[in-house]
């Protein structure tokens, strides 16, 4: 979840219902019996779609709001920095440079999806986002599992690094 949460960082959260679960929010959920944490960007009944060509992340057929904020140097690695808006609030989203094709990572990482809702190829990615369900993917655009997670196995909210949540 680089920048928002660094790898093993100890991450405070907050009880949360599933109907509360909004676009935006960094969530806790339960896959095969991890807790892992992504942030949600496509909700129930949405289409979420990804092309390598243009880089952009579309929620049914209007792209995600990205704003250029520079360059971040982690771990010896320049990655380009946007601040994206989703739900009303913004957040910093990196690219890593050493993963130009997210549809490549589609096939060296476990996917999380429910049978027949999303479909990808080489250098793109549609997902029908069904009832129940929300679409969540890392900070780390490029270097990130992605994919569906039922509302039900969703636990919890982060909160910043403030203390509060992310709402």
């Amino acid at each position: 979840m680089l920048p928002t949460f660094a790898d093993g960082e100890a991450v405070p959260w907050a009880d949360i219902l599933p109907a509360q679960v909004k676009r935006g929010d960094v969530v806790i959920y339960l896959f095969k019996r991890q807790l892992r944490i992504h942030r949600v960007i496509g909700m129930p009944g949405e289409t979420v779609a990804y092309a390598d060509a243009t880089g952009q992340w579309l929620i049914d057929d209007k792209p995600i709001r990205h704003i250029d904020a520079g360059r971040l140097t982690l771990e010896g690695v320049d990655y380009r920095v946007d601040v994206e808006t989703l739900g009303g609030r913004s957040h910093r989203v990196i690219d890593d440079p050493r993963h130009p094709s997210l549809a490549a990572l589609a096939a060296s990482m476990p996917l999380m999806q429910v049978k027949g809702s999303c479909q990808w190829n080489e250098g793109s990615f549609l997902c029908n986002v069904p009832a129940g369900y929300v679409f969540v993917i890392g900070d780390n655009r490029k270097n990130s599992t992605y994919g569906l997670v039922a509302l039900e196995d969703i636990i919890g909210i982060a909160k910043e690094p403030d203390g509060t949540p992310e709402k």
